[in-house]
């Protein structure tokens, strides 16, 4: 039975919830007012007007009702699914097949469910059903399927666990009764067998998996894992599976930014790439890197505009502050099939963590409060703050400068940076820093954008380009 998740994506949560439990529970099966009573009623969730829920999912075109034949004044109802697809495999699916899909699992979620887990199901469903293609790969080439599940865990990314015999791919954990469990219990088990993804626990934990989940909430996370069900994503390129997992950053991008997280335009992460004109065989550096995308529009530039389409031979380094946004760039940067990078997290004006590159590439928190001589003449990282002027320390209103600095300290070429156009013109401190910039000869463009560009902020940005050299 194939839902139809357009029409489900348009329903109030009250009836959402229900809806997904009902036709977990009944299926094709015919129905009576009283037996949806009592599905309700098992599951802890009543409501005092059954006929107004069927009202609203016949209105919804989800339930269709008819006479019941021993008795026509009595209603019998049925759920309206879509004509299933006659097809031997799922059908292959194109960016645009994405996006309607990743449309639908958002409206689906819409304000009850944290946007982070349609990153989290996107990233786990794609990485199993590619890990399920190279198995495919080494049993037609004559191996075993354990020596195929092996060699896919050596080739790609760990699912499959020797010790226990044991598979934790999407395709495995979906088949449970208690799916959502499994799905929380399999990705911190590749947490734990893959180098690089331990943090992955940390998200489980934050998006409530292993705590209390409402009975509203299971079902609509139920729901979700139904739709990614209906597609194949192993054969998706990275490019299309990467666009699309910005795609979801993008959309939740103005509700997100009234709660602090910021989002970059791919525009200007563009326009700042290719001003800086990267070369293959160089590190780049994010030290604000949310969730990679300026790395990740690094390596597309060398790729596509240096290397005609091979892959390149960068390092990509990132250093973000907040753990869950670190672990939604990994995620990001696997998906676009991208290797060699480092994502630390921790504080970058306080503890840099990353060594000096050849580009340095940031869009920063704006005007961030709180740092001074205080904290960056603190010991280890003092020697930055005063490696233009000899008094570089901002003023504890703004870090504008303070990421300037940092950035050129640890670029060996350029630096780009996008920062508050106010940066150009306050005074004091921040004015002796821009000044010895200038007389370095470090400042090869400024770059006014317009207003309202940013969702967090309507106040026009500029993009500011260093050049060591």
């Amino acid at each position: 039975m194939a839902i139809k998740w357009d029409a489900v994506s348009l329903l109030e949560d009250w009836a959402k919830s229900r809806y997904l439990l009902l036709v977990e529970e009944i299926g094709t099966k015919t129905f009576t007012v009283d037996d949806v009573e009592d599905v309700l009623r098992r599951h802890g969730r009543e409501i005092e007007n059954v006929g107004k829920l069927l009202s609203v999912l016949r209105d919804a075109g989800l339930v269709e009702a008819e006479g019941a034949p021993e008795d026509l004044r009595r209603k019998v109802y049925r759920f309206v699914f879509q004509v299933p697809v006659v097809s031997v495999k799922k059908p292959s699916v194109g960016f645009n097949d994405l996006i309607r899909l990743l449309k639908s699992g958002a409206d689906l979620i819409r304000t009850t469910v944290d946007y982070k887990v349609l990153l989290l199901f996107l990233f786990y469903k794609t990485i199993s059903d590619k890990w399920h293609r190279v198995v495919g790969k080494y049993i037609a080439e004559g191996f075993s399927e354990k020596e195929a599940y092996l060699l896919a865990n050596s080739e790609y990314i760990a699912l499959y666990d020797e010790g226990e015999g044991r598979l934790y791919s999407w395709r495995e954990t979906t088949r449970s009764r208690d799916t959502i469990k499994e799905i929380a219990n399999a990705m911190i088990k590749i947490s734990r067998m893959n180098e690089g993804l331990q943090d992955f626990q940390k998200l489980i934990e934050v998006l409530g998996f292993l705590g209390f989940i409402s009975e509203d909430n299971m079902h609509i996370l139920e729901g979700l894992v139904q739709l990614f069900n209906q597609y194949d994503f192993s054969e998706v390129d990275f490019d299309a599976i990467g666009d699309a997992y910005q795609w979801v950053l993008s959309y939740f991008a103005p509700a997100k930014a009234k709660e602090g997280e910021t989002y970059t335009p791919r525009e200007v992460i563009k326009l700042i790439v290719r001003i800086l004109d990267v070369d293959d065989g160089t590190r780049v550096l994010d030290p604000a890197c949310g969730s990679a995308a300026m790395l990740i529009e690094a390596y597309n530039y060398v790729r596509d505009e240096k290397l005609n389409g091979r892959k390149p031979s960068l390092e990509l380094w990132g250093q973000e502050n907040n753990e869950i946004m670190a672990l939604i760039a990994k995620m990001n940067l696997i998906l676009h099939g991208i290797e060699g990078y480092k994502i630390f997290v921790g504080n970058s004006l306080t503890n840099p963590r990353f060594e000096p590159a050849d580009y340095v590439i940031a869009n920063p928190p704006w005007n961030q409060d709180g740092y001074d001589e205080n904290n960056l003449g603190e010991p280890a990282v003092r020697r930055i703050y005063t490696s233009l002027v000899e008094n570089g320390f901002t003023p504890k209103s703004s870090a504008d400068w303070a990421w300037v600095q940092l950035m050129a300290y640890f670029a060996k070429r350029k630096v780009g940076v996008v920062l508050d156009q106010g940066a150009l013109f306050r005074g004091g401190r921040e004015k002796n820093i821009r000044k010895a910039a200038i007389e370095k000869d470090l400042i090869e463009a400024i770059i006014l954008l317009p207003e309202k560009l940013f969702y967090n902020t309507g106040a026009p940005g500029i993009i500011l380009i260093l050049n060591k050299n």
